[in-house]
């Protein structure tokens, strides 16, 4: 049986959470002799909290009431380090995500049939509701140092960087929800919404911190793949729905930029520049 961790992170989105735990619910019941899950639920939220259900059959659900707002991956990083090695070892998978998403009844019984001796990052079709497209395959290859240094510049200029969301996603607004006969294959990154980590990457990243508050963080996994000699793969039939923007909708266009171009910056230290 494979034993599956879920380290989601609600701030000021009950409902969807109530939403998504419900759907996590019905999956496991669906692979029940297939897949154990544990849920760890962090709660950023912080002015009317409000309680969070736990008793739920086939999934064990924990809260913690963090109530102050430490970021996503911050969030998942300190639940996940409330775990002693010998626990967080124990995982075939650990899931980092947001909770305004919904997983398909069938997806640990497909995500159980996945086999890969090399796998670090599962990921699966994110499907946004309200634009129809898929948010995956979200990068196919490397960026270089140059488009690195291009994306934190268009940063610094939150009209431009606006523009150039808009032209994107006009771009790719083909990438719909018609892509059932898509196959699976290696990319560079997956969706930051929902993240899926194998043992393998988990037992040579134990810290799974991040070294920036918010975005990007797609980017800083991927090298964390690759350094640890893994590989990133895209699973179709791994569905999942998503609302999206749910925590983020009420931050301006500037505080975005600004968190993406300390994020980017951080990163590009790290793995893109020579030491």
């Amino acid at each position: 049986m494979k034993t599956i961790l879920i380290l989601c992170v609600n701030y000021n989105s009950y409902s969807e959470l109530t939403n998504y735990l419900q759907s996590i619910e019905t999956a496991a019941k669906a692979a029940s002799q297939l897949v154990s899950v544990d849920v760890f639920v962090g709660d950023n939220t912080t002015v009317n909290q409000q309680a969070i259900l736990k008793d739920y059959n086939y999934i064990h659900v924990s809260v913690f009431p963090y109530y102050q707002n430490i970021g996503y991956i911050g969030c998942a990083s300190a639940m996940f380090h409330e775990l002693s090695q010998d626990q967080a070892n124990k995982y075939d998978f650990v899931f980092i995500s947001n909770v305004d998403l919904l997983l398909s009844e069938t997806f640990f019984i497909e995500l159980n049939a996945i086999e890969s001796k090399t796998a670090g990052w599962i990921v699966p079709s994110v499907y946004t509701i309200s634009t129809r497209k898929n948010e995956n395959p979200f990068m196919l290859a490397r960026p270089t140092r140059l488009k690195m240094f291009l994306l934190q510049m268009l940063y610094s200029f939150p009209l431009l960087y606006g523009l150039y969301e808009f032209i994107y996603r006009f771009r790719h607004k083909e990438r719909n929800l018609l892509t059932n006969q898509e196959q699976s294959r290696t990319i560079y990154a997956g969706h930051g919404s929902i993240m899926i980590f194998t043992k393998q990457f988990v037992q040579d990243n134990l810290d799974m911190s991040f070294p920036g508050f918010m975005y990007g963080e797609e980017i800083y996994f991927a090298e964390l793949v690759r350094q640890s000699q893994l590989t990133t793969g895209y699973y179709p039939q791994l569905v999942v729905n998503n609302i999206g923007n749910v925590s983020t909708k009420f931050l301006g266009i500037t505080r975005k930029c600004q968190m993406s171009k300390e994020s980017l910056s951080a990163i590009r230290h790290l793995f893109f520049e020579a030491h």
